[in-house]
Formats: C-alpha cells, sequence, structure tokens
C-alpha cells in the first residue's frame, strides 16, 4: 500500500453480493480495518449490505470513483467473473491493492497483464479461493477448531 496513515486500512468492496457481504462480515471482525467505500452495479445491493452492518461507508455508482486513494487503501473485487479483470487493472494502476475473487481473469493474456502491471506498479495482488466445502478443508478445520494442536497461528499447504 505504500503509505503511512493512522488508523484502519481503508477497504473498498467491489461487489455486494453473497460474497460482498461474506467479506463484511469477516472485516468487521478486525479492528485494523474499515469499510469506507462500497460498490455494486446494481446500488440498491450497496445499500442493503451498507444498512445490514450500520456502516458509514460511502456508496458509489461509478467504480472510477473507488479508485481514489483518498478514499480505500486496498479493495476487495467479488464483483460478476466477467468483471474481474477491468476492476482489478483499474485498482492496481491506481495503486491501490487488490484481493480478488478467483477467477482474476478469463484469458491467460489478461491474467499475465495483471502479473506484469503487479510488478510494475508494485501493487499487492492476491486472489481468493474459496475451498471451505472442501472435504479436506472441512477436515483441517474441525482439527484446528477441536484445541487438539494447540492455538494454531498458521497453516501453509502445498498439493
Amino acid at each position: 500500500m505504500g503509505k503511512n496513515f493512522e488508523g484502519p486500512i481503508r477497504i473498498g468492496l467491489i461487489g455486494c453480493g453473497r460474497m460482498g457481504f461474506h467479506h463484511a462480515e469477516q472485516l468487521l471482525k478486525q479492528q485494523q480495518v474499515g469499510i469506507t467505500v462500497l460498490y455494486d452495479a446494481v446500488p440498491d445491493n450497496a445499500e442493503r449490505l451498507k444498512n445490514e452492518f450500520h456502516l458509514s461507508a460511502k456508496v458509489v455508482q461509478d467504480i472510477k470513483e473507488c479508485a481514489d486513494q483518498s478514499l480505500i487503501d486496498a479493495c476487495i473485487i467479488s464483483s460478476p467473473t466477467g468483471l474481474h479483470y477491468e476492476q482489478t487493472r483499474l485498482f492496481l494502476e491506481a495503486g491501490i491493492a487488490v484481493l480478488c475473487e478467483k477467477p482474476l481473469a478469463h484469458r491467460r493474456e489478461e491474467i499475465l497483464e495483471l502479473i506484469e502491471l503487479t510488478e510494475r506498479t508494485q501493487t499487492p495482488l492476491t486472489i481468493a479461493y474459496q475451498r471451505r466445502s472442501s472435504s479436506e478443508y472441512r477436515t483441517l478445520r474441525r482439527e484446528v477448531l477441536s484445541g487438539k494442536w494447540g492455538k494454531v497461528g498458521s497453516i501453509s499447504g502445498a498439493y
């Protein structure tokens, strides 16, 4: 994010449907994070999320308004898949860190362009790939929550 600021990390939620609600719920559990901007192609979705969580976030109707570093430090993109590439590119070009739900783009060339852009701008880009319904992750979760392994601070894995 590359700048000094006081207070919480300001997050923009891009896409305020089911996953937007999930991300809002998780973010609100974190003291160091504040949701400051909401965007959805259907403005009523953003308003509903704002009201549901009693947020003071600004609801914007033009996504380009979200890509303003005076409003957010990072964003979470959980809009429809076909919008991921363009939206991710917009935020990376603005120097705003991105967490994008999978897939990042439809075409390999678009993905390579976003990788080059994140390297050139030194802007963090992460892809969220939800596997919470997979049996191995449900088993891992059950094990961690059992307390059998003590306090777990981090888990790494590879296939």
